[in-house]
């Protein structure tokens, strides 16, 4: 299990760990590529560690993927696989983006600052050494309680649970170290884009799996979108309290 759960951090950009990413289909990038200099751009200022040595793809996925921890970036490398409609709209003309609805510039770069701070803070060292050990936990516990049907549905419950919580708390925190390098509001516009789209799929499709904000409640592995937005526009409130104070401070430095 241990091997399992970290094979995508000793070889980030193998066949296997692509396809746990849903990222087979993936093409790589020419490091000469604008919008692969920009991922490392971003990349850097997040704070992954040799930014060079990060594998830049394109897939058909709706999700962006991050791939590999900075504890290992400098022997095995990291990869990021990115929505191809990220990399349609980078290149893109402003007309283009709106007429076609494409995310603008700030939106892109949030997602890319979101799947770099996956790398810097080592999330898939984390989650892939938090599965095992909450398997083994819930067989301990089948083990020990006498009624196995009760024993067997609380661990499941416990199992399940306890890796989405992980799940989403990873996530918030990428979220929120992408907001503290500057890339909040493209984050909430992002998530509001997103929103918007859900409520069309609602309306079209009549899925119960939406609800009337736009909440998509089929994606355990990521907090809900409403939540998302409020987390980054406290964020981005504060930087701009923050901002003002500063402004009010050095105009009253400069009277004096």
């Amino acid at each position: 299990m241990y091997a399992f759960s970290s094979y995508p951090i000793a070889e980030p950009t193998s066949d296997f760990s692509l396809s746990l990413a849903q990222g087979a289909d993936s093409i790589e990038l020419d490091r000469r590529d604008p919008f692969a200099a920009n991922v490392r751009a971003v990349a850097a200022r997040i704070g992954v560690k040799d930014p060079e040595r990060l594998s830049i793809r394109v897939g058909e996925q709706t999700n962006g993927a991050s791939l590999g921890t900075n504890a290992t970036i400098g022997q095995r490398g990291a990869c990021v696989i990115l929505p191809a409609e990220l990399y349609d709209a980078f290149h893109a003309t402003p007309a283009q983006r709106q007429r076609f609805d494409l995310p603008d510039r700030d939106e892109i770069d949030f997602v890319l600052a979101h799947e770099s701070a996956h790398i810097a803070k080592n999330h898939l060292l984390l989650s892939g050494a938090f599965l095992p050990v909450s398997l083994m936990s819930t067989c301990w516990l089948i083990k020990k309680v006498p009624n196995k049907l009760v024993a067997t549905v609380a661990g499941t419950i416990a199992l399940v649970g306890s890796n989405m919580l992980l799940s989403w708390r990873i996530e918030h925190e990428a979220d929120h170290v992408a907001a503290a390098h500057g890339y909040a509001r493209g984050g909430i516009h992002c998530f509001e884009r997103k929103l918007s789209r859900n409520c069309e799929m609602r309306s079209a499709l009549r899925s119960r799996l939406i609800t009337k904000e736009g909440n998509y409640l089929g994606d355990a592995a990521h907090p809900l979108l409403t939540s998302r937005i409020q987390h980054l526009q406290l964020i981005a409130d504060a930087a701009a309290v923050a901002s003002g104070t500063a402004g009010d401070n050095g105009d009253d430095h400069h009277l004096l």
